[in-house]
Parts: structure tokens; C-alpha cells; sequence
């Protein structure tokens, strides 16, 4: 099969214009998808060491409970801001600190009802934490004078409170 000549030139043509719009996209990145100006690679161990020594400092005993953390990103909030406020005052609200960026660091241990939440941010340290009850664990059983019993008259009165309370 014999190369024709026209086509050598259009390979060329085509690596060109590949490696002219990969630099058009590099150069632009910074505006198609902007990075939050914070640390985004701040390990578990220091994440956990500081959620830690903030727990302990409000008498918590994390004794026997396990840590994950994430990255977290209220987009609704950064798109808010980036689109009324502009991208420089969101860039530094996020170096500040604002909750816009954060880690959430979660404690939980086999067999307790009970859970804790650290939000933290690189440089402003906790922003907020919890204490959660885990709403799958099955409560106290009621008997007796504890249980309640609707009749359905009783039943239309709470559906009523229920849509009331919407």
C-alpha cells in the first residue's frame, strides 16, 4: 500500500491542532474548574490526632471507636458565593475558613448507640462538631402505661398536627 503524500500532512495537521486545544484547556483549567484554595491532602492520622485532642478536651472518651474522614463541599453555598460574590471573595472565604471546604472526621464504635462528628478546616482548625445518636439502634421497649393507643379519631388529629407542622 503506497502512502499518499496528501494525507502525511493532515496527520500532522491533526497532531497540531491536539496539542494546541490541550494547551488551550491546561491554560484554562484554572477557570473551567477551579481548585479550592485550602490543603486538600491533609492526611487521617493529623485530621484525627486534632478532631482527637478537641473531643478529648470536652471529656469525650473515644476509647474503642474507629475514625473515617472526607472531604466535604457545601456546593450549593461555594456556587452562591462564587456567582454573587465572585470567585476571588469564595477563594478567600475558603482560605479563611468558612464552612465551604471542610473535613468532617466521624467516630464510631461497634455496639454504641452514640457517634461524634468533628468538622475541621486546614489552617482554622474545628469549625463545629457533634454528638449523634445512632437512630438504627432499636430503643427501650414500651409496655404497659407507656404505650400509647390512638383510635381513629385520635389518628386524624395527629395527621392533622403532622401536616400542620410542615
Amino acid at each position: 500500500m503506497m502512502d499518499d503524500p496528501s494525507r502525511r500532512g493532515l496527520g500532522w495537521a491533526t497532531a497540531l491542532l491536539c496539542l494546541a486545544a490541550g494547551v488551550v484547556l491546561f491554560l484554562s483549567l484554572d477557570h473551567l474548574w477551579p481548585l479550592a484554595d485550602t490543603d486538600l491532602t491533609v492526611s487521617h492520622a493529623e485530621l484525627r490526632a486534632e478532631a482527637d485532642a478537641f473531643l478529648a478536651s470536652r471529656g469525650f472518651d473515644l476509647t474503642g471507636f474507629r475514625s473515617a474522614r472526607r472531604l466535604t463541599v457545601d456546593t450549593e453555598a461555594l456556587d452562591y458565593v462564587d456567582r454573587r460574590l465572585g470567585r476571588e471573595r469564595a477563594q478567600r472565604w475558603i482560605r479563611q475558613g468558612r464552612p465551604l471546604v471542610s473535613y468532617l472526621v466521624q467516630y464510631k464504635k461497634r455496639g454504641e448507640t452514640i457517634a461524634y462528628a468533628v468538622r475541621l478546616h486546614p489552617t482554622a482548625g474545628v469549625l463545629g462538631w457533634a454528638k449523634l445518636v445512632d437512630e438504627e439502634y432499636p430503643g427501650a421497649r414500651l409496655e404497659g402505661t407507656h404505650t400509647i393507643k390512638f383510635d381513629s379519631d385520635d389518628y386524624f388529629d395527629v395527621l392533622r398536627f403532622l401536616t400542620f407542622m410542615r
